[in-house]
C-alpha cells in the first residue's frame, strides 16, 4: 500500500513536471513568433510612413537538432502520456465502480427492507386479527 502511494506521487509528479515543460515550451514558440510578427509589423509601419529601413537585421542562431531524435522523444512523450492517462482513467474508473456497487448493495438493502415493511403492513390491514376467545366471552358476561 505505501508503496503504491509512493508510486502514485512519483507519477503526479512526473505528470506536473511535463505540463510544466510542455507549458514553458509553449510560451518560449509563443514568444519567438511575437518578436517576429512585432518586427516584421515594424518594419512594415516604417516603409508605410517613408521611413528607410535601417541596416539593423533580426538574426536568430539555429541551434543544431537531430529532427529524427526529436520526433522519437516527441512521440515516446505523447505515448507516455496517453498510457498516464488511460491507467488514471483505469483507476478512477474502478474507484467508481467500487463505489456505485457499495451504494447499489446499500438501496437494495433499503429496498427490501422497505418492501417487508409495506407488505407487512398491507396484510396487517387486509388480514386483522381475530379478537381472542378470552376477551370475546368476557364481552358477554354482565
Amino acid at each position: 500500500e505505501e508503496v503504491r502511494e509512493r508510486v502514485d506521487a512519483y507519477e503526479r509528479e512526473v505528470r506536473v513536471v511535463r505540463q510544466q515543460r510542455n507549458r514553458e515550451e509553449g510560451s518560449s514558440y509563443g514568444l519567438l513568433k511575437s518578436i517576429v510578427k512585432t518586427w516584421n509589423q515594424l518594419k512594415a509601419l516604417r516603409e508605410s510612413q517613408g521611413h528607410s529601413n535601417t541596416t539593423v537585421t533580426l538574426a536568430f542562431h539555429r541551434q543544431a537538432t537531430n529532427e529524427i531524435e526529436d520526433e522519437a522523444r516527441w512521440v515516446r512523450d505523447v505515448e507516455e502520456e496517453v498510457t498516464e492517462r488511460r491507467e488514471e482513467h483505469r483507476r478512477t474508473t474502478a474507484a467508481m465502480a467500487t463505489s456505485y456497487e457499495a451504494s447499489l448493495a446499500e438501496w437494495k438493502a433499503y429496498r427490501k427492507a422497505r418492501k417487508k415493511a409495506i407488505r407487512q403492513a398491507s396484510s396487517s390491514t387486509t388480514n386483522p386479527q381475530q379478537p381472542s376467545t378470552a376477551s370475546s366471552t368476557a364481552d358477554l358476561d354482565p
